[in-house]
Parts: structure tokens; C-alpha cells; sequence
């Protein structure tokens, strides 16, 4: 029989591999289904770490947040200290809004839903009474904590959830004994995941946090004409502050929002796993796509060959 030519060639080409495929319909769907799982897991990862990104990103633009100081040099939030008073000095400076600064020290520290049970850790939040952040959490139950409050605090929809504590409810942090007057839900799950507290009881909780807070952030006073440029230069001044005693660079950065999501350790972390996870998805998917091919080859040697010998 005379070979097949031109365009019947290709035709037949293509049978061969869609019959070649249908010869072993499981192993040609498990094959699918592996890539299938490959490829949908690193979507989904990395869908996940856009998101948590994305979502950080939200909580700093809906508070109106313009700038972040730090300490310099940090992995991370929960490493940094700065002087208190550093924030009574940022607030005089041209272009920040003095009733814009939020100041915060998060800690992370031991919790006990009974005097003497079992110890988990959670994230605390400590803020003055006058912080703006306290304007985006939404009560449910209680009120929240105020100025001249003792021992009282407010937690987190989360922790209200996994503790399963209300108000009038004691909870133990640090083994010191605290009350809950109130339960919030915030747009940030971070937030929700955490016990707010006022300022000056968070730092006696760590003794060698006394006098210091993780870090603020602020806004500032743009005009509608170069709002960046307002920015860019408030986190200049901010940068060039000296040591009052000392005249020495202090230690602190100071960053746009931009520049902190896209900096922050825990979305870089979360980033890096996402990569690492889904290239190791793919190639165990290429892999398994590989190995159908070479045995649907092996399988049919003698038989390709034969073809192969009347073209």
C-alpha cells in the first residue's frame, strides 16, 4: 500500500497519538488528573499569596495610611523597637497629620483561657486610647477599651471563637489576668486574630518593653496637585531625624505602603513557599506526563517500527 502523503500523513499522525492515548483510557486520565492538580495547585497558591498581599495592602489604603517607621534593619514587625518618644518628634514635622499617627506594639505572648490550663500564643495589640484604629473595628459585643481602663481588653473574632470567650470572661496573659469587655470583627484577619489592648499594658506585660513600640504609622497632608511628592518628602524628614542626645542617625526606616507590602517578610515568606510548592507541583506533573509517554513508546516498539518501515 503507498504511503500516505501531504496532508493524509498528518491526519493519520494525529489518529495514531488520539488512539495511542484512548488504547489506556486510566492511565491517560490519571496522567490529566495529575497535571490537572499541578496546575490548579500553583494557581491557587499563588492566587493566595496575591491575595494576603492585596489584603494588607487594603487595610493600609482604607485607614489612609501614607507612611510606616520601623526599627531599620528587621525581619519583621514583631523584631522591631523604637523609642515612644520618637513619635511625639514625627508628629511636629511639616506635612503629617498630628491626629493621623497610629501607634502600635504587637507582641507575641502566652495565653491561657483558665488560671494554670494550657498555654497558646497569640498576637497582642497594644494602642492608645486615641489611636485611629480603633475607628475600623466593628464591636459586636461589649464596647471597646478606653483611657483609665484597668486589666480590661477586647479580642478578636478569631480568638472569641477558638478560646470561646465574651464579655465579662477572663483570660490570662503572661499569667496576669485580664478582663473582656468587648469582642470586635475588623476587616483585617490579622486584627482578628489578636487581643487588643491599651499601650502602657501591653509594654508591662515585657518588662523590657517599657518605653518602646514596634512601630506607627501616619498620614499626611497631601495636596491634589503632587501627592507622592508630599510623601516622598515627609519620609525624608522622618529618615533625617538625629538622636536628641547624641546628634547619631537613629535606627529606623521608614517606608510607603507600597514599599512595606512589598518588603514585609511574612508576604515574601509566603511568596517564596508559594513558588517552591508549585514548581514542585509541575514538575511532578511533567514528570508523570513523561513517564505515560515513554511507556505508550516502549509499549509499542515493534509496532511503530513496523509503520515507521512502510512510511
Amino acid at each position: 500500500a503507498a504511503a500516505p502523503r501531504g496532508p493524509d500523513r498528518l491526519m493519520y499522525f494525529v489518529s495514531f497519538i488520539l488512539k495511542n492515548l484512548t488504547r489506556r483510557p486510566i492511565r491517560t486520565a490519571l496522567t490529566v488528573l495529575g497535571l490537572s492538580v499541578a496546575v490548579g495547585s500553583m494557581i491557587a497558591l499563588l492566587g493566595i499569596s496575591h491575595n494576603v498581599e492585596a489584603t494588607v495592602a487594603e487595610g493600609f489604603e482604607r485607614r489612609g495610611v501614607d507612611i510606616v517607621v520601623m526599627q531599620g534593619g528587621v525581619a519583621d514587625q514583631l523584631s522591631s523597637e523604637l523609642d515612644e518618644k520618637l513619635v511625639e518628634r514625627v508628629a511636629k514635622i511639616e506635612g503629617v497629620d498630628p491626629h493621623g499617627v497610629d501607634v502600635a506594639l504587637i507582641q507575641l505572648v502566652e495565653i491561657q483561657s483558665s488560671k494554670g490550663g494550657d498555654s497558646k500564643n497569640v498576637i497582642t495589640i497594644g494602642w492608645p486610647a486615641s489611636n485611629f484604629g480603633f475607628d475600623d473595628l466593628e464591636v459586636r459585643t461589649g464596647r471597646r477599651v478606653n483611657a483609665g481602663d484597668v486589666r480590661k481588653v477586647m479580642i478578636g473574632s478569631t480568638v472569641a471563637t477558638n478560646l470561646k470567650k465574651g464579655v465579662g470572661d477572663t483570660i490570662w496573659l503572661q499569667t496576669e489576668p485580664f478582663e473582656v469587655i468587648g469582642t470586635f470583627e475588623s476587616f483585617s484577619v490579622f486584627e482578628n486574630g489578636a487581643v487588643v489592648m491599651l499601650l502602657h499594658e501591653s509594654q508591662e506585660l515585657n518588662p523590657l518593653r517599657k518605653g518602646s513600640i514596634t512601630g506607627f504609622s501616619l498620614r499626611v497632608k497631601k495636596s491634589l496637585e503632587r501627592p507622592d511628592a508630599d510623601v516622598d518628602a515627609v519620609r525624608q524628614r522622618i529618615l533625617d531625624l538625629k538622636d536628641e542626645k547624641t546628634g547619631k542617625a537613629i535606627r529606623h526606616s521608614a517606608q510607603t505602603t507600597k514599599e512595606y507590602v512589598k518588603n514585609a517578610s511574612h508576604v515574601q515568606i509566603l511568596k517564596a513557599m508559594s513558588w517552591m510548592v508549585s514548581v514542585i507541583a509541575i514538575v511532578i506533573g511533567v514528570i508523570s506526563m513523561l513517564d505515560t509517554m515513554i511507556m505508550s513508546v516502549l509499549e509499542r516498539t515493534q509496532e511503530i517500527g513496523i509503520l515507521r518501515a512502510v512510511g
